[in-house]
């Protein structure tokens, strides 16, 4: 925890929620706590760096719930840092905090006159954190800078770009514990941290700028993050870059999200066959459709199955390169279509039955993972009733407990990609009316990748 983050001895029961809230354990108890975790004394076995939802009851503030990463095992429990708290639950738990230090003995400033009940007390407490925490960032960028222009020198002076690919990985993720620790102290302060993350590429982009892909994801050049052409790239799985680049390359197209977006596509070829056997001309409605490569690798299944595919995307640039790789298969099968439109329009049922009519599959790889909620609880609801009885929904959607989100919001500008667990999903699905016995949920190979599939009954 950080070095300013004022903690209280208690005893406090506690329910733990873990696999995004679907396993439950209430042995638990909050041995001390503060802003920015807690001890919690449990005889789970729960593995270091899992993602842990907490809920307990706070006397006089009401219900306090957190989510919490697990730093460190003890054999009487373990450390949580807390993860992204709201400014409404760090208020209540101040309070909580705040009426408790008096009682202790070890609390520093419990007869010197500080008031902490003040209303000023908690803002001047978190406004310190943050500057600590930004003086922590400004240094560990300087530090990090210096490691990457040494690499950058060494790789110059024909040392093999192998033997230090570990250095370029592990000097990221140690800047992403550092970029967290800022994130935990602003809380949901999103315009700060989007300012601190912009200065942030600004001061590394004399590195990143020389990688095809760290600097297609900074500069979206198709006017959006992750386009075809950097999915295809994610595909290939081959660096694209020389020199400091080919290694910072190589350390993104093996980060976790990136094996995950392979392992989807993967995943998601099998769903589509697995329907595909099942079904006789099937109409098929793909969303957010971008290269199409899943289709393509589908042709004999789709010639098979007779089906009628129509692909939708905004971006021409897509649809056209789409357009050009299903040409070579024409001769085998051809009955897909590729339009340019907006998805997002696609809220309105009259609206989508006119357009397109009654879809015995609907689909879409990573899309829904950039919508907000209400957006994507509203679309899941129009597209839901555009299924043919028997029909099915499909839905990619990255588990954000999964990953690290640093890589992605820090070292390039992937921000609106919104990670969500398995309970998030389906409370979004139930949202927009879909029964819970009719949405199952599948993982990619990764675990990374949750498809959610909703059945038309």
């Amino acid at each position: 925890m950080s070095r300013s983050d004022l903690r209280c001895n208690l005893e406090l029961s506690v329910e733990l929620l873990f696999n995004g809230g679907q396993d439950v354990c209430k042995q638990a108890t909050i041995k001390n706590v503060g802003l920015g975790g807690a001890f919690i004394s449990s005889d789970n076995t729960t593995p270091e760096d899992s993602v842990v939802k907490l809920r307990t009851r706070i006397p006089n503030y009401g219900i306090l719930e957190a989510n919490g990463k697990v730093l460190r095992k003890q054999e009487e429990g373990f450390a949580l840092q807390f993860l992204n708290m709201d400014n409404v639950a760090k208020e209540s738990l101040w309070g909580y905090i705040s009426g408790n230090l008096y009682e202790q003995d070890d609390f520093p400033d419990n007869g010197g006159g500080l008031d902490l009940a003040q209303p000023r007390i908690l803002p001047a407490h978190m406004a310190g954190e943050i500057s600590f925490r930004l003086e922590v960032l400004n240094k560990a960028t300087d530090v990090f800078n210096s490691r990457i222009g040494d690499i950058q020198q060494r790789l110059l002076g024909g040392e093999d770009p192998e033997a230090i690919l570990e250095e370029v990985s592990g000097s990221i993720h140690e800047m992403c514990d550092v970029c967290r620790g800022l994130e935990e102290a602003v809380g949901d302060d999103t315009e700060f941290l989007r300012k601190a993350q912009a200065e942030f590429r600004a001061k590394t982009d004399g590195f990143f700028s020389k990688s095809y892909l760290a600097n297609r994801a900074r500069t979206w050049p198709q006017g959006y993050p992750g386009d075809f052409k950097m999915l295809e790239a994610v595909y290939r799985n081959i660096p694209l870059s020389v020199g400091i680049g080919y290694l910072l390359d190589r350390h993104f197209l093996s980060a976790t999200l990136a094996v995950a977006v392979r392992a989807r596509l993967s995943k998601l070829k099998d769903i589509l066959k697995e329907e595909l056997k099942e079904r006789e001309g099937p109409q098929i409605l793909n969303l957010g459709c971008g290269s199409c490569r899943e289709i393509f690798e589908l042709i004999p299944e789709m010639s098979e199955a007779d089906a009628k595919v129509t692909c939708l995307d905004s971006d021409s640039d897509a649809l056209t390169f789409a357009s050009n790789r299903l040409s070579y298969a024409a001769d085998i099968w051809s009955d897909i279509t590729l339009r340019k439109y907006n998805v997002l329009r696609m809220i309105n049922h009259k609206k989508n039955m006119e357009e397109f009519g009654p879809q015995d599959i609907i689909y879409s790889a990573g899309l829904f993972a950039y919508l907000e909620d209400d957006v994507l609880a509203r679309l899941v609801e129009a597209l839901y009733l555009l299924l043919k009885p028997g029909g099915k929904l499909i839905i990619g959607i990255e588990d954000g407990s999964r990953y690290r989100p640093q890589e992605y919001h820090w070292f390039v500008d992937w921000a609106s990609l919104m990670g969500r667990t398995e309970h998030e999903s389906k409370v979004i699905f139930g949202k927009a009316g879909v029964p819970e016995d009719a949405l199952t949920m599948v993982r990619d190979r990764t675990g990374v990748i949750i498809f959610c599939i909703a059945e038309k009954g």
